[in-house]
C-alpha cells in the first residue's frame, strides 16, 4: 500500500461565523500503479486533499501515511522527491523567465542537495531532448527558448514532464486542464493518460469535469460534501455512464 487515509477531517475558519468543514471522517487507501480520478464540484475538498498528502497541510483529525510513514514526519526535501505535482495553472508549475531546459534542469534536481556542480552536462541535454521528443509539440527543438513564450497547453504539458521526470512514487493532477480550452484540455489529458500508462505511476487525479473522471484512470473517487459518496474501479467504472454518475452525485440514485 502506498497511500493511506485515515479518518480524516479539516475545518477552515473553526469556531467562527466562516466556519466550513470541508473533509469529513475521509478514509481511502491507494495502491500502487493505480491511476485514480477524484471528481467533485469546486468547494468539495479536492485541492484541500491533495494539499494534506502532499504535506502542505495539516489534517485536524485522522492521519496520512505515504510509503509506510505518516507524511507529517517526513522531510520537504524526501516529499518533494517522492510526490509530483502539476496545478491547475499552467503558470505555477514553471519559471517562465528561464529556459526550458533550464526548467527541466531544475525538476531533475527535485530533491536533492544543492551543490556547485555544472548546471546543465552534455548527457543531460540529450536526455532533456529526447523526454520532450516523445511528446510530440517540437519542443526538443527549443530547449533554449523561454518557458514564458510558451502556450498554455505546451507550458502544462512541460509542467506534466517536469513532475515525472524523477519517477516520482506519487503523482499529484490538481485540476491540471481546467484552465485550458477544451481542444488543449483534450490534448493534455491523452498526454497525461500515455504517460502514465507508460511509466504505471500511481496517480491522483482531481477534477470536475464528469467526462473526463469516467475517461480516465482505473478507479473513480466521488466527493461530496467532504465526504466519499463512491468508489468504483475495474469493470464497474468501465460501465459507468455520464448520467448515472451525475444522478448519484445528486443523491438520485443509490450506489451499491
Amino acid at each position: 500500500m502506498l497511500l493511506k487515509l485515515d479518518s480524516i477531517k479539516k475545518t477552515f475558519c473553526p469556531q467562527t461565523v466562516n466556519e466550513t468543514a470541508v473533509l469529513t471522517d475521509l478514509t481511502f487507501y491507494v495502491e500502487e500503479g493505480e491511476f485514480i480520478s477524484i471528481l467533485g464540484s469546486n468547494g468539495t475538498g479536492k485541492s484541500t486533499l491533495l494539499n494534506l498528502i502532499a504535506g502542505i497541510e495539516r489534517p485536524d483529525e485522522g492521519e496520512i501515511e505515504f510509503c509506510g510513514q505518516n507524511v507529517l514526519k517526513q522531510s520537504p526535501r524526501k516529499l518533494a522527491a517522492d510526490i509530483g505535482r502539476v496545478f491547475q495553472d499552467p503558470k505555477s508549475g514553471t519559471a517562465e523567465n528561464l529556459s526550458i531546459q533550464e526548467n527541466l534542469a531544475i525538476a531533475s534536481r527535485r530533491g536533492e542537495k544543492i551543490t556547485l556542480r555544472r548546471g546543465v552536462s552534455h548527457q543531460a541535454k540529450i536526455n532533456f531532448r529526447n523526454a520532450l521528443a516523445d511528446l510530440g509539440l517540437g519542443l526538443e527543438n527549443r530547449l533554449s527558448a523561454p518557458v514564458g513564450v510558451l502556450s498554455g497547453g505546451q507550458r502544462q504539458v512541460l509542467t506534466l514532464l517536469m513532475a515525472t521526470l524523477k519517477k516520482p512514487r506519487l503523482l499529484l493532477l490538481d485540476e491540471h486542464t481546467a484552465a485550458l480550452d477544451p481542444a488543449t484540455s483534450q490534448i493534455v489529458s491523452e498526454m497525461t493518460d500515455r504517460i502514465v500508462k507508460q511509466h504505471g505511476q500511481t496517480t491522483l487525479m482531481v477534477t470536475h469535469n464528469v467526462d473526463a473522471a469516467i475517461k480516465y484512470g482505473s478507479r473513480l473517487i466521488m466527493l461530496n460534501r467532504g465526504r466519499i459518496v463512491a468508489d468504483v474501479r475495474g469493470d464497474e467504472k468501465k460501465s459507468l455512464c455520464k448520467d448515472e454518475v451525475l444522478a448519484l452525485y445528486h443523491n438520485e440514485i443509490d450506489w451499491e
